[in-house]
């Protein structure tokens, strides 16, 4: 029949349209029939193709019954294995409808147009009913099929879909931006829509902006698929648009735009996506990591880690998202639970996959380790202690579950319960759901599994290789029914990084130094023998042999001089006494880098023949320190810093010759001349820092007789003569500070010499004050140097200084709370990132406060300490035409303060100490009138904030002391009265710093999440608290101002009087500063790594 065309007659029958429905309904139901013979189906298709071709007016159910065989998306796929690729049922009937369609292209062009013109004059008759509408949906994915199928049949039906775009009624709008995203999307196609259809992708590409998600989201699925199939200019339009989804204001949209990114294969990162100015791809995936809403997050960190995952093995993706480790590891500083489980789940099924190949893992953490910023590696360090933790709390847990399971009697029956569920809440605590995870905890105890137990021993034991933890990882969470929780907790506590497997592998590295994860392994040994020194015991021998042949100044001997003196030091008796050892680490000492000498000091002393060498080591540095030769010994940086370290092995030998010592470097060193080569010549720009590196060989001399002269004080710190020996460089330290970094004033330094002296002469100032015969000697003038710091001219001494500040303060016992008020004087601070990191650290110090259940009040204390650091700063309230000025500034630290630690519950406490200042007198009495003026304007900042922000403050009914080192408190008097009644700040500001405090508590509440294109972004923000005013609480005495006012009442001194040491009398005492970083000790630097992340 379809050869001789006999059916070509059927028209011409009486009344032929149901026979032309039968014939089509019998032809695909033929078609459609289970063990058809192959090939049926385009016999039957040209049949019916002759048919249409004779009864062009086609019934409106033959139509419909040829269009719904290319529904076929949503039907589930052939089991015949030669239509593997086309739905069950209507594989053979898709395939008539696409032949038919195809050879009579312009008849099936008109009934296609009516019948979808029918459709959509039927659903705008009824918009109302089209919200979840079948039939809608239905017409969707009929456009769609079409498309794919035949798509000269839409070429009509396209332009009422771009009307469709632009219309108010959504469900329209929603569907034909679906349909155009997928028309666009599929290639390749016979009709180039960008083409033929360029208006309506363009008005698509507008939808980006429309006000719905759902359209957004939709617009966002379309964008994938088109970046995904296409590769022309499309792409180029898509991308920018896709990448701004990212941070579209709907959470749903951004989740959608985080999930597509996820699903894109690395290929297509490489050859479609943008590169940053640093060579990285989708930064703007760093944010959706610490998204505000938890389903933005999970999906963000997943699509992290599935990208790195794919990346890693690409060489050219693997440079594109390097950032990535770094991202992660610095959501740790957030200090959120839910955030770090998900950061758990993110590092061990992507960053760091299960396998059990030694050298891949080893090679795999060290690329992550390489990559990863400052920042980033001390959180890593964090994770690693925080395991290290975990892991000894459990297993400490364990053995009280066996005790508590052996039947013993009811006396320690009832303390072994009570161990185990404190143990058991503690663990809980550390999660984002507790009663969860207690309940996941709780069903370990008492399932008396000894089986299980033995299982999780071996999890947190070092003594056992990757493999075997893994594998009693999988039959833990088998037994458990694979909890969830349960697997993030065995996440955390398990040696699955650091563990004795990768050990061999990462030595095998720092022996090649070929290698381009030479230097890193050198590095994550140092870290690893600082966490876990018995994973090294077994690599001892490795690194005495690496130690022998090394030559000073080769990169990366830092680390591995570290890793080895801490294994020495933990195994000393499995260390070989080897000559040749000692003899390099000597020629280290003398001949390296002063980082390399530090540590080439301290792994001597594990010689059993320490004293020996030291002595020869001190003899060789001692001799060499003539002050009366002309020139400077060889290597004088590096023999200063083994002489500094040698003061903490061996300060009663080195004082039989500290007279020679102590004036050559005040004569030689501290006081000698710039060279030539390194002081600026008349009209040449002025470098004001210059990268550790570079420091120039005579600067770093002047440093590292500093460390000597610290490390001297450190070493005779309970000494009786310590304070006499501490006040020269006391004032040595003060003295740099307040020069600017000059040591004498007739002998000027270059600006990258000062800039190193006086950032080094602050951060040894805190070092001894960690010392606490010492700290008691730093008075209150020398913490308004220090504000110096912390507003230095200079960035980089800005930087460093605030994070050693902060380091020292997040660990527990380090330096006093004294000092954490420092931090608010960096109110004013520029740079965008030193300010974010200072307020986030005073954020996360204050949380910790407040979940102690102590109920300290450091935080409100210090404000006291700010009050005097704003009133006796140098650079206010000394002139009075700038008096206005002054308070202005001193309005934006006191704001500054309010907004990082006020609380309608705390506001009182805060207010009380500001009133209790003007109880007191400055230590300096002739300085106090500026301190009530402070203390006054406080007040009334105070006052304005609570009514700004609605708050109810009562009066505090407890009672604080005011630091006896700044104020010296005042007996009842006529005199202290007046003072009380006396209001000394001037009432002409009132409205300045009213208007100061109205628009901060505007911007209190501040969001980060990016506000979408078409929201009015400039729109005035709506105002903080009821309108309403609310009747104030009853006012202090201060409030009541007295007629008569003071203006400033003192002038700064700050480099106007230079201080100089030689004409000082105590020249046999010496004065320096110090600045390198790895001056800090292991230990130390090990505890400000990881407290600093935890905060």
């Amino acid at each position: 029949m379809a050869q001789v065309q006999c059916i070509a007659l059927v028209p011409d029958f009486p009344e032929p349209e149901p026979m032309v429905c039968r014939v089509f309904e019998s032809f695909y139901e033929i078609a459609c029939a289970r063990d058809q013979v192959a090939g049926i189906e385009y016999y039957l298709g040209s049949i019916l193709s002759q048919l249409i071709g004779e009864y062009q007016a086609l019934p409106q159910s033959v139509t419909e019954l040829i269009l719904s065989h290319l529904l076929h998306s949503s039907t589930p796929q052939s089991k015949d294995p030669k239509n593997l690729s086309l739905p069950m049922n209507v594989s053979r009937g898709y395939t008539i409808s696409r032949e038919i369609c195809t050879e009579n292209i312009d008849i099936m062009i008109r009934h296609v147009n009516q019948y979808f013109s029918d459709l959509f004059t039927g659903f705008h008759e009824n918009e109302d009913a089209l919200d979840d509408s079948e039939e809608l949906d239905k017409t969707q994915q009929l456009l769609i099929e079409i498309w794919k199928a035949v798509p000269e049949l839409l070429s009509s039906i396209v332009g009422q879909l771009e009307q469709e775009l632009s219309i108010e009624c959504f469900p329209l709008r929603l569907m034909a931006t679906t349909c155009i995203g997928e028309m666009v999307s599929n290639v390749p196609s016979r009709v180039n829509f960008l083409r033929d259809h360029h208006s309506a992708f363009t008005l698509w590409l507008g939808r980006i902006r429309d006000k719905d998600p759902k359209i957004r989201t939709a617009w966002t699925e379309g964008a994938y698929n088109i970046i995904l199939n296409r590769s022309d200019q499309a792409v180029k339009e898509v991308v920018p648009l896709f990448l701004e989804r990212v941070n579209d204001s709907d959470e749903h949209v951004r989740q959608t735009a985080c999930m597509c990114l996820g699903e894109f294969p690395i290929e297509t990162f490489v050859n479609k996506f943008p590169l940053d100015d640093n060579g990285s791809c989708l930064c703007v995936l760093s944010e959706r990591i610490r998204d505000k809403k938890h389903l933005v997050r999970t999906t963000a960190f997943e699509t992290v880690g599935k990208i790195y995952n794919g990346a890693y093995e690409h060489e050219k993706a693997y440079s594109m998202f390097s950032w990535i480790p770094t991202s992660l590891y610095e959501t740790l500083l957030l200090n959120d639970k839910d955030v770090n489980e998900l950061l758990d789940a993110t590092l061990f099924n992507h960053v760091f996959p299960q396998t059990f190949d030694d050298d891949k893992r080893a090679r795999r953490l060290l690329s992550v380790s390489k990559s990863l910023s400052p920042s980033a590696w001390k959180a890593f360090s964090a994770i690693s202690q925080r395991q290290l933790r975990l892991a000894k709390v459990f297993n400490s847990l364990l053995t009280n579950i066996k005790a508590l399971h052996a039947e013993p009697k009811q006396a320690q029956k009832t303390a072994l319960s009570t161990k185990v569920e404190g143990l058991v809440q503690w663990f809980a605590k550390q999660f984002s759901s507790e009663d969860k995870m207690g309940h996941v905890l709780q069903q370990i105890v008492d399932s008396k599994d000894k089986q299980a137990y033995k299982l999780l021993s071996t999890c947190v034991s070092q003594e056992y290789g990757y493999k075997p933890i893994v594998k009693a990882i999988n039959e833990i969470l088998k037994r458990f029914k694979n909890d969830g929780f349960l697997k993030v907790l065995l996440y955390r506590m398990s040696y699955l990084v650091y563990n004795k497997s990768i050990i061999a592998p990462i030595v095998a590295v720092t022996r090649n130094p070929q290698d381009t994860l030479h230097d890193i392994s050198q590095q994550v040994l140092r870290e690893i023998s600082a966490a876990l020194p018995s994973l090294l015991k077994s690599q001892i021998q490795d690194l005495v042999s690496i130690l022998e042949t090394a030559k000073p100044g080769t990169e990366g001997n830092v680390n591995t001089l570290k890793a080895a003196s801490r294994l020495f030091k933990e195994f000393s008796k499995e260390v070989p006494e080897s000559k040749v050892l000692m003899k390099n680490l000597m020629h280290i000492a003398l001949t390296g880098t002063t980082a390399e000498a530090k540590q080439a000091v301290n792994a001597l002393q594990c010689s059993e023949k320490k004293e020996m060498y030291c002595d020869d080591l001190m003899n060789d540095i001692l001799n060499s320190l003539d002050p009366e030769q002309e020139q400077q010994p060889e290597h004088l940086s590096t023999r200063l810093a083994s002489l500094a370290q040698l003061y903490s092995y061996v300060p009663t030998v080195l004082e039989e010759s500290q007279s020679v010592i102590m004036q050559y470097l005040v004569q030689n060193v501290l006081l000698g001349e710039v060279p030539d080569t390194e002081t600026e010549e008349e009209g040449q720009e002025q470098v004001d820092w210059v990268e550790d590196k570079d420091v120039p060989e005579n600067c770093l001399d002047r440093i590292m007789a500093i460390r000597v002269l610290v490390n001297r004080l450190r070493a005779v710190a309970g000494w009786e003569n310590a304070k006499e020996l501490s006040r020269p460089v006391f004032k040595l330290l003060s003295t740099i500070i307040s020069n600017g970094g000059d040591i004498h004033p007739e002998k000027p330094l270059p600006l990258a010499y000062k800039s190193r002296l006086r950032l080094d002469s602050g951060i040894k100032l805190l070092k001894l004050a960690k010392i606490d015969f010492y700290n008691k000697m730093i008075s209150a003038d020398d913490l308004n140097l220090l504000v110096f710091l912390i507003q230095d001219s200079c960035l980089p001494v800005r930087e460093r200084f605030t994070r050693t500040l902060i380091g020292y303060l997040s660990t527990p016992q380090t330096i006093s709370d004294r000092y954490l008020p420092l931090l608010f004087m960096g109110a004013l601070e520029p740079d965008k990132e030193l300010s974010s990191y200072m307020c986030t650290w005073i954020r996360s110090r204050f949380q910790k406060q407040q979940a102690q259940a102590s109920g300290t009040l450091v935080m409100e204390r210090s404000f006291s300490r700010l009050v005097y650091l704003v009133a006796n700063h140098q650079d206010l309230f000394d002139e009075e035409e700038k008096l206005e000025q002054d308070i202005k500034s001193a309005t934006k630290y006191i704001l500054h303060y309010l907004k990082l630690i006020a609380t309608e519950k705390n506001i009182s406490v805060i207010f009380y100490v500001a009133q209790k200042i003007k109880e007191h007198k400055d230590v300096n009495e002739d300085k106090s009138k500026v301190l009530y003026l402070v203390s006054d304007l406080a007040q009334f900042i105070i006052l304005k904030f609570v009514h700004f922000k609605s708050w109810n403050m009562e009066a505090w009914p407890g009672n604080l002391a005011l630091p006896a080192d700044m104020f010296r408190h005042v007996k009842p008097s006529k005199e202290s009265e007046k003072v009380a009644k006396t209001l000394f700040f001037p009432e002409q500001y009132n409205t300045t710093v009213e208007d100061a405090v109205r628009s901060s508590t505007r911007n209190y509440h501040t969001t980060t999440t990016k506000q979408h294109a078409d929201q009015d972004n400039n729109a005035p923000k709506k105002r903080v608290g009821a309108k309403t005013k609310k009747k104030p609480s009853k006012k202090p005495k201060t409030e009541k101002p007295a007629r008569q006012t003071y203006g400033p009442v003192r002038h700064s001194s700050r480099n106007r009087k230079q201080v100089s040491y030689k004409d000082d009398d105590d020249d046999d005492d010496t004065d320096e500063n110090d600045h390198e970083e790895e001056e800090e000790s292991d230990d130390e630097s090990d505890n400000q790594s990881q407290d600093e992340a935890n905060e």
